[in-house]
């Protein structure tokens, strides 16, 4: 689920990033988005520029999705869950605090050691802070790929019922199809939206979904434009 990359800080620029921590109470952006969210790379904000910050994201090479300090309180943990899109991952702050994979039941200590580390996010996974401190992680989301579409059918997936737990459904359901499909190349220009998503989707690969969606009985399908 976590792999150590090539990309590294040192522990000078890691202390000093340490030192310039904004007061954050769960979450903080350091950049915007300039196009579409998950495609397009996206820009350090202003306040950001010049700083440590930029140094620590210049420190991983080629365009950025979204930036964000994540803060994990003392006891804390999330939810179970997927994502769409991959993570690079860079410890800040913490001790004894894990990613978990909840498909396996391993821990992945998250050490704070200046290096990179690339999470397949399409894993049902957790994270849980048993530790004295806060922890806090610098998270940048991988820009999803733009591919070619041979046979393409434009879709949209939508929640049968309005829930409350919905997020919790679309990323325990759809997400690890999601991610999946990103890096098989047999999906493109994803939308997603409060109780829906469309995208445009190889054919050949509509029977997967159909089946993941029959199974579960959460979500409905119907297609927008058949090519």
């Amino acid at each position: 689920m976590l792999t150590y990359t090539d990309y590294s800080v040192s522990s000078d620029i890691l202390n000093d990033a340490i030192n310039s921590l904004p007061d954050i109470d769960c979450r903080e952006s350091l950049n915007f988005p300039t196009g579409q969210f998950f495609y397009d790379p996206w820009e350090i904000k202003e306040e950001y520029k010049g700083t440590v910050w930029e140094t620590i994201l210049d420190s991983l090479e080629g365009p950025k999705g979204e930036a964000r300090l994540i803060k994990l309180k003392q006891g804390e943990a999330y939810p179970s869950h997927s994502d769409l899109d991959d993570r690079w991952h860079l410890s800040l702050v913490g001790n004894n605090s894990f990613l978990i994979n909840l498909e396996t039941k391993e821990m992945h200590e998250t050490i704070v050691d200046g290096k990179w580390q690339l999470m397949n996010a399409g894993i049902k996974h957790t994270a849980a802070n048993f530790g004295s401190t806060d922890r806090i992680q610098l998270v940048v989301r991988k820009l999803l790929p733009l591919v070619e579409i041979i046979d393409p059918v434009k879709i949209r997936i939508t929640l049968i019922d309005k829930t409350e737990d919905r997020r919790f459904l679309f990323d325990d359901i759809i997400s690890p199809w999601l991610n999946y499909s990103f890096k098989t190349g047999v999906i493109k220009d994803f939308v997603g939206k409060d109780l829906s998503a469309e995208l445009t989707i190889e054919r050949n690969a509509l029977d997967r979904l159909k089946y993941i969606l029959a199974s579960e009985n959460k979500f409905k399908m119907e297609i927008i434009d058949n090519g």
